[in-house]
């Protein structure tokens, strides 16, 4: 049976937290704190080793920006855009280094009409 990485897995529990904050946005009672074991984003073993590069490193770095700045961000309609934001970022990265998960990350954005 298939044992995902640790990295794949830290990737699932972003999925579900942006699911989490994504429903709590639609709601207007977004709040959460940056969740500090994402950072394990840059030493967890990947699934493919070959990932660890200064492209990645770049990009884990916005998208652990765009996270910390989602959640300090205390101006309710300012979730939307921040939230969209860290979306991208997923987006980004995994246009270059994992495409597989892209149409899942999509479904992720937010409408511009909350």
């Amino acid at each position: 049976m298939y044992e995902p990485k640790p990295l794949a897995n830290l990737m699932l529990r972003m999925h579900g937290d942006a699911l989490v904050w994504k429903g709590a946005i639609e709601l207007g009672e977004f709040s959460a704190e940056f969740p500090v074991d994402y950072n394990g984003i840059y030493t967890l073993e990947a699934t493919d080793s070959s990932v660890r590069t200064d492209v990645f490193e770049e990009k884990a770095g916005r998208y652990l920006q765009s996270v910390e700045a989602l959640c300090l961000e205390s101006n309710t309609p300012q979730h939307l855009e921040k939230f969209n934001l860290m979306i991208v970022s997923c987006v980004d990265c995994h246009q270059i280094f994992c495409q597989g998960p892209i149409v899942k990350i999509e479904k992720l954005y937010l409408e511009e009409s909350l």
